[in-house]
């Protein structure tokens, strides 16, 4: 007699998929980590979890702490130059959210140096995500996926 008898063939592998729009989320982690596709590249690792209880697309709960990760590519010498102006402006969007500021030109002005201690102070912060399902690539065997689509600063 097995200890252990588990029937899998009906259960369902995919991601919840919350609902798409601004849900308040905290920040659990932010590290800087390899890129995957060129060693001599960093990413900023965000893990953002959920604050409040919800549901997903299907009406089923998702409890609050589901988490959501975004890499946000690190300028560098070695990617091009227009990229790199876009990953500045995806990180200043991010860090005017952690920091509480509205993105405007007096929000900017406040903001401290993007920097490791920046960084480092961003777990617990929270800010508010825009959030959209993801169309999956051709080769996903997972489908599609809630993702943060953009960060803003939770105001008022």
């Amino acid at each position: 007699m097995s200890l252990l008898s588990l029937k899998l063939n009906d259960v369902d592998t995919s991601y919840p998929l919350l609902v798409n729009g601004d849900h308040v989320v905290v920040i659990s982690e932010a590290t800087l980590v390899p890129s995957a596709k060129d060693d001599r590249l960093l990413n900023l690792k965000v893990v953002y979890a959920t604050v409040a209880d919800s549901q997903d697309q299907k009406g089923h709960d998702v409890k609050a702490g589901y988490k959501l990760t975004t890499y946000y590519p690190i300028p560098s010498e070695y990617r091009d130059e227009q990229k790199n102006e876009n990953m500045l402006k995806n990180l200043t969007i991010l860090a005017l959210a952690v920091a509480g500021l509205e993105n405007t030109t007096e929000g900017k002005a406040q903001l401290p140096e993007f920097d490791e201690n920046f960084i480092a102070a961003m777990s617990g912060k929270q800010v508010l995500a825009k959030v959209k399902t993801s169309k999956p690539a051709e080769d996903d065997q997972y489908g599609p996926k809630s993702e943060i689509a953009s960060v803003r600063a939770l105001v008022g």
